[in-house]
């Protein structure tokens, strides 16, 4: 019966062969999970930047704190054998590792009763690490390199987790330990470390001390991790253990403190200043406060969505008498699409309004289908004589109809100039000559017959690439100057034979030339990054003798009058300086909010000192400069061109009495009368 019962029994078990395999399957399975060494990686990035209020404010505090951290650090190396441990410290000038389990500079100290060897070892590591760091610290008011840190510790794990042994786990995590304020010229290099850590599973934590970090916050949503804002510093050891300890999948297990509203505002890409409303680039996707018809970092062409948002218009002050009109430019054919205007000519209505008379005028176009010219005067005197008669007067030379603007495009065309960037009316050699600077280099055409005169390709770049030349200014020593995109700036003269020659080039700006300007034998070029350079022409060579540094936006518009230079901003400011050239000395008199939007171009009348600014906020404003003892820039007049941008304006008269502006994207000039 035994035996039976034997049989029995094994003869049950044969009848459930599957059951008893799974059972066996998830306990080789269970075993197997047990066998793998998990570890965990914690980077600590400390932030040892003077200028942080909490370092400011209380100096003696750093030592409390520093004991805090290694508290902390030897705590994590205890919870488990595998666990690893490195620690960053940046400020506002470099970053450096001061304890890593990679490094073996220092040998570890040798027994002592009183602590454990490893915890020893890592406080002494990290006395010494931070004590060589601080050493080379130098007095700056720069934000911490908190991003390149955290770029740093990145790469840190990546090398750790390919040298790991077969059959571990290592769970990274970065904790920022930080009382700096939140720095948005870092926008970009926070999003790539953010995304970056996210791709490859690394959380990151945040421990603030008395500040609020906007980007910060985002990179703790994004990963996943942990931001906490500490009110002091007494009782940093423990929101360290109590919030921070603790690997990501046991926290959620923990009563930890409730996460905080992210503020998700991103930076613009022009000021680096967080925006709750902005611009973005469908091509590469930049961010943008203002609206730019040019994106500065792909370079694409945008037309205008819609109407503009612009400020309330004022009430005009009741002296001033305002009427305006509109004229067709060159037979329909449309402003290019830039933030500057087509300026070949500037136009006024003649008696009965079917006429209209031509004064030299200027161009800042950046992409223009095409050369619009018409036939000038016979001088630039006579030009001028022109200006001071009466407004409604007509001139000798007339030209009535569309049909003169399309031939003249079309014979110009018929040259090949296919892009132009700037064109203005110069007296050189005791005749009118129409000079231009576009995609081909600078051309000089013949008054009457617009017959090539000059030529010069102004190329520094190789043939495959993007090339313009823009910024003419012209002395009255028969020199011509002209920049181009590699920002380099060239001088033409007259030789004994009465033709065009070029004489120097100089390498003035590390960016493309926005625009030039001339005062006898003084030249000024501003750039796209803000920068202006003022040197003397010779008739050997152009020499730089003074520059201005950017104020962190382009420089779009610059013009001189009586020892002053005026510069307009991408930001909207108009900047006065005060120009010395025997001590070769600039100097910023005066500084006006003017626009709050991009200054397309500016003008200054010679005879009364009138300031005309055109922005892209649809305003056009007058201002005059009042010398005394104390330079003074009063505002004159404003008038507003309701939901369109301005690109472009021009006096029309020496008084400053009468002036034109041109519209984005429209075929149509409007000007006004004080």
């Amino acid at each position: 019966m035994q035996g039976c019962g034997n049989a029995a029994s094994v003869h049950k078990l044969r009848n459930f062969p599957h059951s008893s395999v799974a059972s066996a399957q998830k306990v080789k399975a269970a075993n197997k999970v047990e066998n793998v060494e998990e570890g965990s990686l914690l980077i600590v990035v400390l932030d040892l930047n003077p200028s942080q209020r909490a370092m400011s404010a209380n100096p003696k505090g750093f030592n409390h704190t520093l004991e805090a951290i290694i508290a902390f650090a030897n705590a994590h190396l205890m919870l488990r054998q595998n666990n690893k441990l490195a620690i960053l410290a940046c400020h506002a000038k470099s970053s450096e590792y001061i304890y890593s389990d990679r490094d073996s500079s220092i040998v570890p100290t040798g027994q002592n009763d009183a602590q454990y060897e490893l915890f020893a070892h890592v406080e002494r590591v990290v006395r010494v690490g931070l004590k060589r760091f601080i050493s080379k610290i130098e007095p700056s008011t720069g934000d911490s390199l908190l991003a390149g840190s955290c770029s740093m510790a990145l790469c840190y794990i990546s090398r750790m987790q390919k040298e790991k042994p077969v059959g571990t786990t290592l769970n990274a995590r970065i904790l920022i330990i930080t009382g700096s304020g939140d720095s948005a010229s870092q926008y970009m290099n926070y999003m790539n470390v953010f995304f970056t850590a996210q791709r490859e599973g690394v959380q990151i934590d945040v421990l603030s001390m008395e500040q609020d970090l906007g980007l910060l916050q985002q990179g703790c949503d994004i990963t996943g991790g942990v931001y906490l804002k500490i009110p002091h510093q007494n009782g940093l050891l423990q929101y360290l253990l109590w919030v921070f300890l603790a690997d990501p999948p046991v926290r959620k297990k923990l009563l930890l403190p409730p996460p905080v509203k992210v503020d998700y505002r991103a930076a613009c890409f022009c000021h680096r200043q967080l925006i709750d409303i902005g611009y973005v680039c469908s091509v590469c996707l930049s961010v943008f406060c203002k609206f730019s018809p040019i994106c500065t970092t792909c370079h694409a062409l945008f037309k205008t969505p819609g109407p503009l948002p612009s400020k309330p218009k004022k009430k005009k002050l009741k002296w001033f008498y305002q009427y305006s009109y509109q004229l067709s430019f060159m037979g329909g054919r449309r402003i290019g699409r830039s933030r500057a205007v087509l300026w070949n000519w500037v136009v006024s209505r003649a008696t009965g309004g079917q006429t209209v008379r031509l004064v030299p005028g200027k161009c800042d176009s950046r992409r223009i289908d095409g050369l619009l010219t018409v036939t000038p005067p016979h001088s630039a005197q006579q030009s001028h004589v022109r200006e001071r008669q009466d407004f409604a007067s007509s001139g000798n030379r007339l030209c009535s109809s569309q049909q003169s603007f399309r031939e003249t495009a079309r014979s110009c065309q018929n040259r090949r100039v296919t892009s132009v960037m700037q064109v203005m009316w110069c007296y050189v050699n005791f005749e009118v000559v129409l000079v231009v600077a576009g995609s081909v280099g600078l051309q000089v055409f013949d008054c009457d017959s617009l017959e090539l005169r000059f030529s010069h390709p102004c190329r520094d770049v190789p043939d495959d690439r993007e090339h313009f030349a823009r910024g003419l200014a012209h002395t009255p020593g028969d020199y011509i100057c002209v920049g181009n995109n590699s920002g380099i700036v060239r001088l033409f003269g007259t030789s004994e034979g009465g033709s065009l020659m070029f004489i120097d080039r100089k390498q003035f700006h590390g960016s493309p030339v926005a625009d030039l300007t001339a005062n006898k034998e003084l030249l000024a070029s501003c750039d796209d990054a803000g920068n202006i350079v003022l040197s003397s022409i010779t008739p050997e060579e152009l020499v730089q003798w003074a520059d201005i540094s950017s104020y962190g936006c382009a420089c779009t518009s610059i013009k001189m009058w009586k020892g002053f230079l005026v510069a307009g901003y991408g930001s909207g400011h108009i900047r006065l300086f005060s120009i010395n050239e025997n001590r070769r000395e600039v100097s910023l008199t005066v500084e006006v909010a003017a626009h709050a939007k991009w200054i397309t171009a500016l003008d200054i009348a010679p005879e009364s000192g009138f300031i005309l600014s055109v922005s892209e906020d649809s305003f056009a404003k007058v201002w005059h400069v009042v010398k005394g003892d104390n330079v003074v820039v009063t505002h004159r007049f404003s008038t507003q061109v309701k939901d369109c941008m301005l690109v472009g304006g021009r006096f029309l008269t020496l008084s400053g009495s009468i002036f034109a502006v041109s519209i984005y994207d429209s075929n149509l000039i409007q000007c006004f009368k004080m």
